[in-house]
């Protein structure tokens, strides 16, 4: 079993889709559309006739190769139909070219790796099945969600879907959810590409009074589904609006063969949150490799949130 690095130009993306649909960790991160809305350009490394990839985004600084990955993309790795080894994480990082100077990567939770010469960080991604009904699923909510959920109810908010991206992308920009404007523009084409392809659902509360003061964003792929965006109005139940989002999409997508995951670093103070709504807590890895000149560490900063 050979591991081949390919350059962008000479990657067939038939097939790249295709290992990534069938990949029993498929991810909408990994899809060709995806990688190269994020990226422009990007790299690979794929093994024999596309039965195991791993997608390569990188940057240039200071001249040097930089293998990360932008924040709408939460996680990438080693993609599959079959399963994925330590055995295999091991060969595919041996088989990332050396002109990557700095490898930071969050992998998905399908994948570990461990090596005495890798800095591996782990963290919480907390997740749901919504196989069962949802008068199942809620018996595993704690009293206190029930006394929230009951008081948005007396307080009136209610929760819509389907609002147009531009009316999303302008309450971000009210809430000041990223400080650079071409996040904003990533984020339009996003979810405009993304809806057209039904892989995702918008989700948005108002409150008594008619004003939109939350919104979510979640994006599907085969039987997995993530939050990728929520962001929310400064007020009086600011902390708790996305019990009342999480709820209303458990709800409309019970009894689905769906597991929802929720990156719990990617939104501030919600592992409680989490935990009260029943979600189970796994773990993924990120990944550090640090091959430049020591003198250059002083000008690299780690990936931080938008």
């Amino acid at each position: 079993m050979s591991i081949r690095f390919l350059k962008y130009n000479e990657i067939d993306f038939i097939k790249w889709d295709s290992c990534i649909s069938k990949s029993l960790n498929s991810s909408s991160f990994a899809y060709s559309w995806y990688l190269d809305l994020m990226s422009g350009a990007w790299e690979a490394l794929v093994e024999d006739d596309y039965l195991k990839v791993m997608p390569i985004i990188y940057d240039l600084k200071f001249n040097y190769y930089i293998m990360n990955h932008p924040n709408l993309i939460n996680y990438l790795g080693v993609f599959s139909p079959t399963i994925i080894t330590q055995e295999d994480m091991n060969r595919f990082f041996e088989a990332i070219p050396t002109k990557y100077k700095i490898i930071e990567i969050d992998i998905n939770k399908y994948n570990a790796l461990s090596s005495k010469n890798i800095s591996v960080e782990k963290n919480s991604i907390f997740a749901i099945d919504l196989v069962s009904p949802y008068n199942k699923i809620i018996k595993n909510y704690s009293h206190e969600v029930q006394i929230i959920l009951n008081k948005f109810k007396a307080e009136n908010f209610y929760i819509t879907s389907g609002i147009m991206p531009s009316v999303f992308v302008d309450f971000l920009k009210q809430v000041n959810y990223s400080n650079h404007e071409n996040n904003y523009n990533l984020i339009r084409q996003l979810l405009s590409l993304s809806q057209a392809r039904k892989f995702s659902q918008i989700s948005c509360i108002y409150n008594s009074k008619n004003t939109l003061i939350a919104v979510a964003y979640f994006i599907f792929s085969n039987n997995e589904v993530n939050l990728l965006i929520f962001a929310k109005q400064n007020g009086e139940f600011a902390n708790e609006l996305i019990i009342l989002l999480l709820d209303k999409f458990i709800q409309e997508n019970s009894e689905k063969d769906l597991t929802l995951n929720v990156i719990s670093k990617n939104f501030k103070h919600t592992d409680l949150f989490l935990r009260n709504l029943g979600f189970k807590e796994y773990f993924y890895q990120t990944i550090y490799i640090d091959r430049i000149p020591k003198i250059f560490r002083l000008f690299y900063k780690r990936r931080n949130k938008f």
